[in-house]
């Protein structure tokens, strides 16, 4: 009842003492790397990290919804190598080093306690988990003018820098601007303005250089591939008239230029948001 309470999907187990049983065993997914805490060394633990990480990193990337137990008989040594090297695929963005993760592991669980001599091989490890895995893409949606690039500008800042991209869905559109006194429908705020496979390719590029990639756009999740692509989806909700505001003050602008930009906002744009936007978004919160 408690992991069911806790939401656990997976058990990883390294007690040599047997795999752990449980009451719902089968309703978990297992995996058991057993591991004599009496004679385990640093190289037994970091033989089978690898694998370990890939399993945890595997059941974290097919559902948003699966969590991951990472268990041992005394939960010291062992599982806290795991849970500190885990970070890598399971935070966002991971610690820089492993002494940073274990410091986070270790004020969640202070009885944990890796041996001194362990740590300049364990920072070695941690680091190749981070170069060998591609950059975490977090996806920003919400209507225009909702405050989704400067969440995006905050969510860059507190990574190192050099080790976060910014992808703008904007700078992907498959026709040039148009003024707004041209625009006579919704086609420069709909799915199909957006060059989908140009915006996914860029994305997968920034991710193979960056540790964090923060894609932010008023219709990207109507894109299927591409939330298939993202680690986190946030969604945020403005109302019509802030929105309007926002975009509309987003910078200097002549009053004509205003009242060109607010008229277009209300005739087209919020009413493609509700119309392309808004559905795809329910979809995007049904599925995750």
């Amino acid at each position: 009842k408690r992991l069911h309470t806790l939401g656990i999907t997976h058990v990883l187990s390294v007690a040599a003492e047997g795999p752990p049983k449980f009451e719902d065993r089968g309703c978990l997914i297992y995996r058991w790397d057993p591991l004599v805490e009496a004679t385990c060394t640093l190289a037994d633990v970091a033989a089978m990290v690898a694998g370990s990480i890939k399993f945890i990193g595997a059941a974290l990337s097919e559902s948003p919804k699966h969590r991951v137990l990472i268990h041992c008989l005394h939960g010291k040594t062992r599982s806290a190598v795991l849970a500190c090297c885990a970070a890598t695929v399971a935070a966002v963005p991971p610690p820089a080093t492993f002494r940073n993760s274990y410091a986070h592991v270790q004020s969640q669980r202070p009885v944990c306690g890796i041996p001194d001599d362990w740590f300049d091989k364990l920072e070695e490890l941690y680091a190749q988990l981070l170069e060998a895995k591609p950059g975490r893409v977090v996806l920003i949606c919400g209507p225009s003018g909702c405050g989704k690039s400067t969440l995006a500008s905050a969510l860059a800042a507190v990574v190192a820098p050099l080790s976060a991209a910014i992808v703008g869905q904007d700078a992907y559109f498959a026709r040039p601007f148009a003024p707004y006194s041209c625009r006579v429908d919704d086609s420069f705020e709909s799915p199909e303005h957006v060059d989908w496979e140009r915006l996914r390719l860029a994305i997968a590029e920034h991710a193979r250089d960056h540790r964090l990639v923060v894609v932010e756009g008023h219709i990207v999740a109507a894109d299927t591939a591409l939330v298939a692509m993202a680690d986190l989806c946030v969604i945020l909700e403005c109302s019509h008239e802030i929105c309007r505001r926002r975009r509309v003050n987003r910078r200097e602008r002549m009053p004509e230029e205003k009242l060109e930009l607010s008229t277009y906002f209300d005739d087209f744009v919020w009413p493609a948001f509700l119309k392309y936007g808004l559905p795809a978004l329910e979809t995007l919160q049904t599925s995750c």
